[in-house]
Order: C-alpha cells, then sequence, then structure tokens
C-alpha cells in the first residue's frame, strides 16, 4: 500500500515509555479524525502476523463512526473495499496509487514518539 514508517518509530517509543496507547488527529478530505495508536496487549489480540499496531480511526464529529484496523511500515492491513469506503475513496483505475498516497499523507502525520502526541 503504501509507507507508515513512522508508526514502527512511534510503537518503539510507546514500549520504551510504557505506554499502551497514543493518539493524535488525522484531516483527510477535510474530514478531522482522532487517531488511537494501541498496542497488542490484553485483549487487543493480533490477527495479522506482521502487524505492528492496530489503529481506530474516529471522526472528530462522532467518535461514534468509528474505523478500527491493524497496520505495519507498508500502510493499512485490511481490504482496499474498507479502506475506500470508510474514508469515502472512489474508485479509481490507480487504486495502488491512491492507496499509497493516503499511506503517505497519514504518515505524515504519525508522531514518531509518543511525547509528541496529543
Amino acid at each position: 500500500m503504501g509507507n507508515l514508517d513512522h508508526l514502527k518509530l512511534l510503537r518503539t517509543d510507546m514500549e520504551a515509555n510504557g505506554w499502551t496507547i497514543s493518539s493524535f488527529i488525522f484531516v483527510y478530505k477535510n474530514i478531522k479524525y482522532v487517531v488511537l495508536v494501541k498496542l497488542f496487549i490484553g485483549p487487543i489480540k493480533k490477527l495479522d502476523q506482521y502487524a505492528l499496531v492496530q489503529l481506530e480511526f474516529m471522526k472528530y464529529n462522532d467518535i461514534q463512526d468509528n474505523y478500527i484496523v491493524e497496520a505495519n511500515s507498508n500502510g493499512l492491513i485490511d481490504d482496499i473495499k474498507s479502506i475506500r469506503k470508510y474514508f469515502e475513496i472512489a474508485y479509481s483505475p490507480n487504486l495502488g496509487q491512491l492507496m499509497k498516497q493516503f499511506a503517505q499523507t497519514l504518515n505524515s502525520v504519525v508522531p514518531p514518539s509518543s511525547s509528541k502526541s496529543k
């Protein structure tokens, strides 16, 4: 999909500081999301062996409207249709490039350390 290398840095920092959850704000297509970054501890179980963290996207103005997905440094780990549906990404013949751009946009706001999270 794309490159989310900041997730690996954030996870390492969270582990070093004893944090199990962190958060940041993500704006995509003029919609503001609160993103929770969760380590796989306790009730949060890893489904994909390559997942680094679990992300929970919640619309800022309606936190009940959420999307939970695992992610690694390559991108979100889910079928493209589910990602497109939640983030309202229209189908396009160059969908692979759109998903890469989405991941790069997300990566640009992922804090590399938990101390920089909001």
